[in-house]
């Protein structure tokens, strides 16, 4: 195989676990990849609350750390992080080669985001959550139907900002004089 195409391959291997969150993968207990880790673990000391944890959600979780190639054969490295999915594990890796790993599931998130790692998961209430969605359109169309609104005011004082004046009326001079007289605004002798 080619240097070049070994390099695109590696590119691609590298790419299928880009993003946040796409980087861990789901393997599950019975097929021969779960069946390394478990063999893995057993060789491990401090595995105990990992394994309680995949034991309780039915599958292992890795996270995916680096590929490379020996011989022209492409294998995938990944952390089996058995003390916390925040914490780096880089004495806890395994080796796969792709072909083996490639059809693996993406985990849809970090195992902490998807509460993986502990007992008493906080549920969320699916309502209260589309009510403060609800709550928070209603926000905005209020804000943006106020931001029209002064859109429109501001039209109207520029529309009778921009007016030519005129003479006053006959009528209008009649009401001015008034009302300067009942306010005692107006003096007599003039």
């Amino acid at each position: 195989m080619s240097k070049d195409k070994l390099k695109n391959q590696k590119k691609e291997i590298a790419n299928r676990y880009k993003g946040r969150g796409n980087c861990w993968v789901r393997v599950e207990k019975e097929s021969s990849v779960g069946e390394k880790i478990n063999s893995f673990l057993l060789s491990l000391t401090d595995a105990d609350d990992y394994i309680k944890n995949c034991n309780r959600e039915g599958f292992f979780w890795m996270r995916y750390s680096k590929v490379e190639e020996k011989n022209s054969t492409l294998f995938t490295t990944f952390e089996v992080r058995v003390k916390g999915s925040k914490i780096d594990h880089p004495e806890h890796r395994i080796t796969f080669e792709d072909q083996e790993v490639a059809s693996l599931d993406l985990l849809g998130g970090t195992p902490f985001k998807l509460q993986l790692e502990t007992e008493n998961k906080v549920i969320r209430n699916t309502n209260e959550s589309k009510e403060k969605s609800k709550d928070k359109k209603d926000k905005n169309a209020l804000i943006k139907d106020e931001a029209i609104t002064k859109n429109n005011y501001n039209e109207e004082i520029t529309k009778v900002l921009e007016k030519e004046l005129t003479a006053p009326s006959k009528q209008e001079l009649k009401d001015w004089i008034e009302f300067l007289s009942a306010t005692g605004l107006l003096k007599k002798d003039t």
